[in-house]
């Protein structure tokens, strides 16, 4: 019999942070099996794009409740790797 893998859960998480000297806030979103994985997608499309940025806060989507958790600790991108 074949038997099918069970995949791995998608969660959606939700970086909320603030460029520069800027007043106003931004948001990214991304599709990540965990925290890790999220923030490595983030901290490259910022790495990227050579984004200042401060007052970064990650949340996770709870489908069950519809509603944002936000979680404790924020991505320290590492700037040093942009060429």
């Amino acid at each position: 019999m074949n038997m099918k893998k069970k995949e791995t859960e998608l969660f959606e998480y939700k970086f909320h942070y603030h460029l520069g000297d800027d007043l106003g806030s931004a948001d990214k979103y991304f599709l990540a099996h965990d925290r890790n994985e999220a923030s490595e997608m983030f901290c490259y499309a910022c790495n990227k794009r050579r984004l200042n940025l401060h007052d970064v806060n990650i949340s996770r989507w709870n489908r069950w409740k519809c509603a944002w958790e936000v979680l404790n600790s924020s991505p320290s991108c590492n700037h040093a790797l942009r060429n």
